[in-house]
């Protein structure tokens, strides 16, 4: 529980972000599959990630599918220019278990004890 209590949740608001889709059909026509993001390997995650960095488009990062949540998308952003990094805006930190959903997020991941 004390992990849970230490945790917070920002939305984001700001710049409209540039994402390489690393999920489904845009993913397979990189002849790549969905060992992107069910491996524990990351020597291929980060040669993913190094190959979409590395692109002519420079893109602010890319969309893959969850692994722990395998129906859900997860997202990675790039740190280009630590002096110019993307315009987000945070919200004002929830604490996660006080957060409007995270009884439903508990009930739906049947953590027990929380």
């Amino acid at each position: 529980m004390s992990e849970v209590e230490a945790r917070y949740v920002f939305r984001f608001s700001g710049a409209v972000l540039r994402l390489a889709n690393l999920t489904g059909t845009p993913l397979l026509l990189l002849n790549g599959n969905g060992e992107i993001s069910g491996t524990t390997n990351y020597m291929l995650t980060q040669k993913w990630a190094r190959a979409v960095y590395d692109h002519p488009q420079q893109v602010d990062g890319f969309l893959y599918m969850s692994r722990r949540v395998n129906n859900s998308v997860a997202v990675v952003l790039f740190e280009r220019d630590p002096k110019k990094p993307p315009v987000l805006k945070p919200s004002s930190p929830v604490r996660l278990c006080a957060h409007p959903e995270f009884a439903a997020s508990v009930r739906q991941l049947r953590l027990i004890g929380i």
